[in-house]
């Protein structure tokens, strides 16, 4: 796991993580030899060691400083400071005559080296320790009455080797602990590292997600206003379209009048020509055509308001705009509830396109049935029934459509049924169609309309 660690993290990386740890192990050596030569002071006037306390105490604070400030980038002031430790311990032995307490120095500062989490730094002291002991228990023992290490009068081999087993056994436990310390940072630096790669990744997303999301918005922006554009434009050109139709019309149908009442002049004067009954014909279909564009652009400006509308004018406008056909036109409606509110433009436009294209689509003469009915639930039933050609199957889905004939027979423009489907939909209604050939044609429209409280009442009694 150590060695793993450190091929992951760089040695950039590895400086930083235990820049503050260096920091602040170096401070709290700083402090501590410091006290342990103020300590060496204090304990000279004992035994009068005035000049080992200041002279090696000194030599101590020289030897750590000095690599401290030449090499600040270096980890050597901390090898120096683990010596030192151990100098400091011999200086106290010797300043003490031997007292036993002052070995205990030494652990002091072998357990204030755990805080740099490099077990190595255990080293140099424990070197120290064993070289002193070794060195100055032999020399006491031998008669050198300058040199102490003990108070003892006499010390055998099992009393010192277990002395120094058992300060052993506490360095051990000091640099494991140095150890463990320096895994436990490597791992913890590790899971930060992985955490802030993931910040970071999540931060780089979540500004790519932003810069998504502007352009996201900016383009349903820019959509939002080509839409509006092209809306305009197209309501616009639609504008300019029904525009166009109404004004061709017009224009067109001045034109056609003062041919009409050209024909019929000629027809006063008796002026004989073969030509004028087809420019005749010619001139009424020209019309016919310019007046159902003049309905399609009726329905298109939605001109035409609610009102009222009785059944009674209805059928007169039938039978009015129908008078100079050879036609029967039946028109039958209930006769509880004959008003309802509506676009009466509307509904004339379905009842006429609808009866013309009965009475124009026939082989015999024409029989058209006219029922409308209002029921309870306020929908407008129209049915309009001929008797005419019919209407093939594979033309149903094009009945609707501008401009179609479904048969050459027919002297229609092939607008009429257009207008129709138009106008239902301008009233929210619905069409329907059943048709056999060669028996003629039933046209089914339901459109929903108002009625007033009182025209309910009749119809409920």
């Amino acid at each position: 796991m150590h060695n793993k660690l450190k091929a992951i993290i760089s040695k950039e990386q590895h400086n930083l993580i235990f820049k503050n740890i260096r920091k602040k192990g170096d401070k709290i050596t700083s402090y501590t030899l410091l006290g342990y030569f103020i300590f060496g002071l204090c304990i000279a006037p004992i035994y009068n060691t005035w000049i080992i306390g200041i002279g090696v105490g000194l030599l101590n604070l020289i030897s750590y400083y000095t690599s401290k400030i030449l090499l600040p980038q270096s980890t050597l002031n901390q090898y120096v400071a683990s010596a030192v430790y151990a100098v400091f311990m011999a200086q106290f032995i010797y300043q003490m005559h031997g007292l036993f307490e002052m070995h205990f120095w030494v652990f002091i500062g072998c357990t204030l080296l755990i805080v740099y989490q490099n077990w190595k730094l255990h080293l140099p002291l424990v070197s120290i320790v064993i070289i002193h002991h070794g060195l100055f228990a032999y020399l006491q023992f031998t008669g050198n009455e300058e040199i102490y290490f003990t108070q003892l009068n006499f010390m055998d081999l099992n009393t010192f080797l277990i002395h120094i087993f058992l300060a052993n056994i506490i360095f051990l436990i000091c640099g494991y602990w140095s150890f463990d310390n320096y895994n436990k940072t490597l791992a913890m630096a590790y899971q930060n590292i992985k955490i802030k790669n993931q910040r970071d990744e999540i931060l780089s997303k979540s500004e790519k997600l932003k810069d998504a999301n502007k352009t996201v918005q900016q383009t349903n922006l820019n959509l939002e206003e080509i839409v509006t554009k092209r809306t305009e434009e197209l309501i616009l050109a639609k504008e300019e379209l029904n525009l166009f139709l109404y004004r061709t019309s017009h224009d067109l149908r001045g034109p056609l009048a003062r041919i009409e009442g050209l024909l019929e002049l000629a027809k006063i004067e008796n002026v004989q020509s073969v030509y004028w009954n087809e420019c005749n014909t010619v001139v009424g279909e020209m019309a016919k055509t310019l007046e159902k564009l003049l309905m399609i652009s009726t329905i298109s400006n939605k001109s035409s308001e609610c009102q009222l509308i009785t059944f009674e004018k209805l059928k007169d406008f039938v039978t009015k705009e129908f008078s100079h056909y050879d036609a029967n036109i039946n028109f039958q409606y209930q006769t509880d509830v004959t008003t309802f509110y509506s676009k009466p433009t509307l509904i004339k436009l379905i009842l006429k396109a609808l009866v013309e294209n009965a009475i124009i689509f026939n082989y015999q003469k024409p029989e058209v049935n006219v029922e409308i009915f209002l029921g309870e639930d306020n929908i407008l039933s129209i049915y309009v029934t001929d008797n005419g050609i019919g209407i093939e199957e594979k033309d149903m889905s094009h009945l609707f459509d501008m401009f179609f004939k479904a048969s050459n027979k027919s002297k229609g423009n092939g607008l009429g049924l257009f207008i129709v489907k138009q106008a239902i939909k301008e009233l929210n209604g619905e069409i329907d169609v059943n048709s056999k050939i060669t028996k003629g044609t039933k046209f089914k429209i339901i459109i929903p309309v108002e009625v007033k409280q009182n025209q309910l009442n009749n119809m409920s009694a």
